[in-house]
């Protein structure tokens, strides 16, 4: 069976069976699309411009309004989606548990239609994987998410909110990269300030906004550990802080040239609440303490 429309060609092949469920079939789909964003607006409200799609999978029905799918794999531009498992629709759309798997050569070029600063994402490889199900018509659970880019690596479990125009996305992460230039397009890192990162806790993203939520000692980075609030305005560029650190040993930011006297080798604390932008910062109040001394600022 063969079909054309102005949004999609699509040819089906193999054996359907008689009934009202049509139990026992299997069948072969392969398709194509030139207007992959006029096909997506079918679903979603102004969608972005999108590159071709092209599918193909095999398909068994097994069950009542349930739709059991293997070696389905999907291509939009150089983009690869693997799946396989269940779909389920109607009543059994609880039933639906789906393995993906995405690859993406260019991470910049994958969300550059998605998010407001395409120059901020790191033109690098990029592929994740999770377990998907619904636990509610508009909201998705992901499990086992894994994700690898710019040599770091990160775990997910959370969910996905398919209300209104826009998801969003919000769960528990375990993110660690062991460099942060390869992270930031627009600006060089000194050496002595190239550390590992490593963040455990609470995370939203929704278009143009992520608010973080972290517990003590969810966030390091180098030997330095963070506990707070983050929240990320990207369309603004800018960030929201309330956070509290602390360092052990704080000539371990220093550049490795420099001959520091060991009155500078001493923990130090802080706890800020401001603003950041490109143009400065806005710091609402301001704590430093060491062994040695005791700043408070507004």
């Amino acid at each position: 069976i063969k079909s054309d429309t102005p949004f999609l060609s699509f040819e089906v092949g193999g054996r359907i069976e008689p009934g009202e469920s049509m139990l026992g079939s299997a069948l072969t789909l392969t398709g194509h699309s030139d207007t992959t964003d006029l096909l997506l607006g079918l679903a979603v409200d102004n969608p972005p411009p999108l590159p071709p799609l092209d599918f193909t999978g095999k398909f068994t029905i097994e069950a009542p309004e349930t739709l059991r799918t293997r070696d389905l794999r999907v291509t939009l531009g150089d983009d690869v989606v693997l799946a396989e498992g269940i779909f389920g629709w109607s009543h059994a759309l609880p039933k639906t548990a789906i393995s993906l798997s995405i690859e993406s050569p260019n991470l910049r070029s994958t969300l550059a239609e998605w998010v407001p600063a395409p120059e901020q994402i790191p033109a690098l490889p990029a592929n994740a994987s999770g377990q998907i199900s619904y636990s509610s018509s508009d909201t998705l659970r992901i499990t086992d998410g894994s994700a690898n880019v710019a040599g770091g690596s990160g775990r997910f479990s959370g969910t996905v909110m398919l209300r209104g125009t826009a998801p969003t996305i919000s769960g528990n992460w375990n993110v660690q990269f062991p460099a942060i230039q390869p992270l930031l397009t627009t600006a060089e890192v000194p050496p002595h300030f190239e550390k590992p990162v490593a963040f455990e806790g609470e995370a939203t993203w929704q278009p143009g906004k992520v608010s973080i939520d972290i517990a003590e000692g969810q966030l390091r980075y180098g030997s330095t550990s963070f506990a707070g609030n983050l929240s990320l305005d990207l369309e603004a560029e800018t960030m929201r802080f309330d956070v509290e650190s602390n360092t052990p040993d704080i000539t371990d930011y220093a550049p490795d040239d420099e001959d520091l006297a060991p009155a500078f080798s001493v923990p130090i604390s802080l706890r800020a609440v401001g603003e950041l932008s490109e143009e400065a910062w806005s710091v609402e109040a301001l704590q430093i303490e060491s062994t040695q001394a005791k700043i408070d600022s507004s």
